[in-house]
């Protein structure tokens, strides 16, 4: 279970934290604060919710490699950068390496809270459906070998009786087939099994 929404300030500057902290408490977030990026990566784990606020300046690990290693944690939190040079080429790295934004020094107050605000807000949708893929993954790894070959044949377009000559079968037992494969993934409508035979296929972000 996800756990409720937080915003994880990295910052090795404790008046930053303070600073950080309040403001986004202000709008009736769960802020948490961590000294450097290792720190953060030392308790994070999947259930995690929210986004980051990290500044780039902290030498125990580049913020820039944190997305990478949030990933490999299988912990995708949306990362917003903040720091005090924001010359394109640290930006175009930032992006290139999974920045969901970069925020340059000094910054208006209103907006870092509406990037916390979508970050969150992305972050909500990418664990929908993340959730809804691997339940679907689950439901497909329900089927028999020949539902499941049935079912490919299906989302290919073909008929019961090109399914029943592509497969060595009767057509009878490919209707049977059909009906079974239906029951186990709660629906008979070519379009929708047609999208959960996509979606099934697709990695898990």
């Amino acid at each position: 279970m996800r756990t409720t929404p937080t915003v994880f300030v990295v910052d090795d500057d404790c008046s930053v934290h303070q600073l950080l902290r309040g403001l986004i408490e202000s709008t009736g977030l769960t802020v948490e604060t961590c000294v450097d990026p290792r720190a953060l990566l030392a308790r994070v784990d999947p259930a995690l919710s929210g986004c980051i606020v990290l500044g780039l300046r902290e030498p125990a690990l580049s913020g820039l490699e944190l997305p990478a290693e949030l990933a490999l944690r299988h912990a995708r939190m949306p990362v917003i950068f903040i720091a005090d040079d924001a010359s394109v080429p640290l930006v175009v790295e930032a992006m290139k390496r999974g920045a969901f934004d970069f925020i340059e020094k000094p910054f208006r107050n209103q907006r870092l809270l509406d990037s916390v605000r979508e970050a969150i807000a992305v972050d909500r949708r990418t664990w929908s459906r993340r959730t809804e893929q691997i339940a679907i993954q689950l439901r497909l790894a329900g089927l028999t070998q020949r539902e499941r070959a049935v079912l490919d044949e299906i989302a290919a377009g073909k008929t019961s009786a090109a399914i029943a000559a592509a497969l060595g079968l009767k057509k009878s037992t490919v209707r049977y087939l059909r009906a079974r494969v239906g029951e186990k993934l709660g629906t008979h409508h070519l379009a929708e099994l047609v999208r959960l035979v996509g979606t099934g296929r697709q990695a898990i972000p």
